[in-house]
C-alpha cells in the first residue's frame, strides 16, 4: 500500500500500520481472520467518510462532483486480501479487449492499439468504425444484489463472498465532528440542628439538598485555531522581514554596482581625455621640429 494516502474515521495513517514489527501484525493478522471466519466487520471498520470531489474548478452542481468514501486501512488491507483470493477465478471472466481495472494494463495500451488498428485499416483502405460509450454515474447505478449473484455463479468462496456483502450491507457514514464535554457536580452538604428542653424535645432537621449542575463546554478547538493562526500570522511576519532584509540588500548590491559603473566610466573619460592630450602634445612637438628643420634650410 502507498504511503502518504488520507485516512479513515479513525485517524490511523497507513505509514503507521506499514511499521508495524512481528507482534503488531500478529495482532492484525488476528483481527482480519476473525472477521473472514464470522463475516461480521465491526462497527468502527465499516465507517466511511464520503467527500465531494469537483470534476471542474467552482462546479455548484450534483453532476459536477465526484463521490469518494475515506475508510480505515486496516479495512483496505482486508478489502487488498480478499481481491488477491479472488484475482485468480475473476481473471478469466475478463476479457483480453478491456484495459481499465487490469493488471499491466491502462489506457496507453488502449490508444496505442487504436492507433495501430487506425493505421492498418489506412494501409489496406478498409472502413473502420469507433463508437464511444460514456456511461454516466456507472458506479453509482450498478445493482448490488446482481453483482454478488453473479459473483456467486463464478464460484467465488462463500466466506469471501460473505464478508464482501456484509461490507456493502453495513458500510455508514462516519460523524467527522468531534465535541470535547466536561461535566461539573456541586453537592451541598446536609445540616442537621437538634434542640433539647426538660419538658419537650425538639428535634429540627433540614433536608439534604443535592445540587448536579452539568454544563457542557465546547472543545478548545477554537483556542487551537487562534494560536495557529497568530503562529501563522508571526510566520508571515517573519518572512515579510525577511523579504525585506533581502530587499535592502539587493538595493544596496544594485546601488554599489551602479557607483562601481560610474566610477569606471569616469575613470575611462579622464583616460580618453590625457590621450587626448597626449596626442596634442605630440602634434605640437612635430609641428615644432618641423619649423625648426624648414629655418635651418
Amino acid at each position: 500500500m502507498k504511503r502518504g494516502k488520507a485516512t479513515g474515521p479513525d485517524g490511523i495513517p497507513i505509514e503507521i500500520i506499514l511499521a508495524l514489527e512481528e507482534m503488531g501484525i500478529g495482532m492484525t493478522t488476528k483481527l482480519l481472520n476473525a472477521i473472514y471466519d464470522s463475516g461480521t466487520i465491526p462497527e468502527d471498520l465499516a465507517k466511511s467518510v464520503f467527500i465531494a470531489l469537483p470534476k471542474i474548478p467552482g462546479a455548484t452542481e450534483c453532476e459536477l462532483h465526484r463521490t469518494i468514501s475515506l475508510m480505515s486501512h486496516i479495512t483496505k488491507v482486508l478489502l487488498r486480501v480478499l481481491m488477491l483470493r479472488m484475482r485468480k477465478s475473476l481473471r478469466p471472466e475478463i476479457a483480453k479487449t478491456q484495459f481499465d481495472f487490469v493488471p499491466d494494463k491502462g489506457t496507453r495500451n488502449a490508444i496505442f492499439t487504436l492507433s495501430m488498428l487506425m493505421e492498418r485499416c489506412i494501409e489496406v483502405q478498409k472502413d473502420l468504425y469507433i463508437c464511444f460509450i460514456d456511461y454516466s454515474k456507472a458506479f453509482d447505478k450498478v445493482k448490488h444484489e446482481k453483482l454478488f449473484e453473479m459473483l456467486n455463479q463464478l464460484d467465488i468462496d462463500g466466506k469471501d463472498l460473505r464478508v464482501l456483502r456484509n461490507l456493502y450491507w453495513d458500510q455508514t457514514a462516519a460523524d467527522y465532528s468531534t465535541t470535547t464535554t466536561t461535566t461539573t457536580t456541586t453537592t451541598t452538604t446536609t445540616t442537621t440542628t437538634t434542640t433539647t428542653t426538660t419538658t419537650t424535645t425538639t428535634t429540627t432537621t433540614t433536608t439534604t439538598t443535592t445540587t448536579t449542575t452539568t454544563t457542557t463546554t465546547t472543545s478548545t478547538t477554537n483556542n487551537n485555531i487562534n494560536n495557529n493562526n497568530n503562529n501563522n500570522n508571526n510566520n508571515n511576519n517573519n518572512n515579510n522581514n525577511i523579504n525585506n532584509n533581502n530587499n535592502n540588500n539587493n538595493n544596496n548590491k544594485i546601488i554599489i554596482v551602479i557607483i562601481i559603473i560610474i566610477i569606471i566610466i569616469i575613470i575611462i573619460i579622464i583616460i580618453i581625455i590625457i590621450i587626448i592630450i597626449i596626442i596634442i602634445i605630440i602634434i605640437i612637438i612635430v609641428i615644432i621640429i618641423k619649423k625648426a628643420i624648414i629655418s635651418k634650410r
